[in-house]
């Protein structure tokens, strides 16, 4: 049985090779702070910070509809406000995007084994460049902001509608 790489052209392999670098370095760039996203408890579910009270949330869609997603995300927002100390939020921009996650067993905590695209980017040739240990999933990306009082002409959510307020 030949490898994949076995039918592909020299030209072929190393285009993919510098397509997978190039998304890479897109996503690490795109981080507005120096900190890696973290994975919480579940793995579906990535979140990590954005820039002063604003954060980023990602629901890999492995099995999971929009409308479970949504929830699941405001409850993992709802989560971080509280923790940060303050109890209103709201949600800046919410967006659909594609998050390749290899099959192989990870270290916990090593977030960036996988790669989150925005829009249609590489999309058209993705599904045959992540490889017999890889899949793509969609997703939701969702960036909100924190509060501690309510938010005057925004639409805010309270925090303690989705978890335990202290």
């Amino acid at each position: 049985m030949k490898s994949q790489f076995q039918n592909s052209s020299p030209r072929k392999i190393v285009l993919r090779i510098g397509r997978s670098l190039f998304l890479l370095t897109l996503l690490l760039v795109g981080c507005t702070k120096n900190t890696l996203p973290t994975e919480i408890a579940d793995s579906n579910v990535i979140e990590y910070p954005a820039q002063d009270d604003q954060y980023t949330i990602v629901i890999v869609q492995d099995k999971i509809s929009d409308s479970v997603a949504r929830k699941m995300a405001r409850q993992k927002a709802a989560e971080i406000t509280v923790k940060e100390g303050n109890r209103y939020f709201v949600m800046v921009s919410e967006q659909k995007i594609q998050v390749v996650r290899p099959d192989a067993p990870r270290a916990p905590g090593n977030m960036y084994q996988e790669l989150i695209m925005q829009d249609s980017f590489g999309q058209e040739s993705l599904g045959q460049d992540v490889g017999p240990n890889g899949a793509v999933f969609p997703g939701l990306r969702v960036v909100f902001q924190t509060y501690e009082d309510k938010p005057e002409g925004q639409d805010w959510i309270d925090a303690c509608k989705y978890t335990k307020c202290k």
